[in-house]
């Protein structure tokens, strides 16, 4: 994408973040195993939540000067897990930290990666880590990450709902 935008004038300019964008959006797309969101959500939409809201902000500041924030030895943000009930906001919060960083928000729905034959789920799994991982930097939303335990005896599955309440 890089000798593409650079082809066009030899320079990269805001211009070429766009093409960058569409270019990743197809991969994506193509993939079959994520989905690209559009994050018209806010930080500020978010109700309550204030500590998450100020970590976010915090971790906003080391994404607009990755570079040297790295040199420093700041760490870079790697993952929140958010879980709640219908409706308490998961997929705001994913939305709105996409639009707050100013990267793509790529869904993965745990229930489209399972696959029927064995082995066909983990390979949906290392495909759709590396495509997020092509697509750097971006939030990764892994919704419904319930649904990648389906596979579990009743016994182990109602262990873990017990341990999570």
């Amino acid at each position: 994408m890089l000798d593409i935008a650079m082809s066009n004038n030899g320079t990269l300019g805001a211009e070429d973040k766009d093409m960058i964008l569409v270019r990743k959006k197809q991969m994506v797309r193509n993939s079959g195993v994520l989905d690209l969101v559009d994050t018209p959500e806010r930080i500020e939409d978010i109700r309550g939540l204030d500590t998450l809201k100020s970590y976010l902000r915090k971790k906003a500041k080391v994404m607009e000067n990755l570079t040297d924030t790295m040199k420093f030895g700041v760490n870079v943000p790697k993952g929140v897990f958010i879980v709640g009930m219908p409706g308490c906001g998961k997929s705001l919060c994913a939305k709105a930290t996409a639009a707050l960083f100013d990267v793509p928000l790529l869904k993965m729905d745990m229930g489209s990666l399972m696959g029927k034959y064995q082995g066909e789920s983990e390979e949906n799994l290392r495909k759709a880590i590396r495509i997020a991982e092509a697509a750097a930097p971006c939030v990764l939303w892994i919704d419904e990450i319930e649904k990648g335990f389906f596979r579990l005896n009743s016994n182990v599955r109602v262990a873990l709902m017990r341990s999570s309440a």
